[in-house]
């Protein structure tokens, strides 16, 4: 693991613990109401999505600029199947907190995204 992804996957991780440690705030506090019963395993299943994104991208990072896109689309398109996936599942199997998931979910893939593509440029730019 070059020094880059290790970078790159403790950044996510520490997204990941800040999101967690959010959302066990507002579990215990007077806004539970808003928290949504299938967070952490939202949260966790996220986290290794993009774990493994960004995982796969950079260790292409380095390379020809031929293989990096061919890598970056593989996974990009890996990524939003497994997220479809995600959201199917979920929605088939349960009726209420509809909404609030569809917002979660929308929340989480800004925040993940944001983190990843940004470390991807950063990449890209040292090389």
């Amino acid at each position: 693991m070059t020094p880059l992804q290790r970078k790159a996957l403790l950044r996510l991780f520490l997204l990941t613990l800040l999101l967690g440690g959010g959302a066990f705030a507002v579990a215990l506090s007077p806004l539970s109401s808003w928290y949504l019963p299938a967070f952490p395993v939202l949260l966790l299943s996220f986290a290794l999505i993009y774990f493994l994104f960004a995982w796969g991208t950079l260790a292409a990072a380095s390379g020809d600029e031929k293989s990096y896109l061919q890598r970056f689309l593989l996974m990009m398109g890996v990524k939003f199947l497994l997220l479809l996936l995600l959201m199917t599942v979920y929605l088939a199997l349960t009726h209420p907190h509809r909404a609030p998931f569809v917002v979660t979910i929308l929340i989480l893939y800004i925040l993940y995204s944001t983190i990843t593509y940004t470390l991807l440029l950063r990449a890209r730019k040292k090389t």
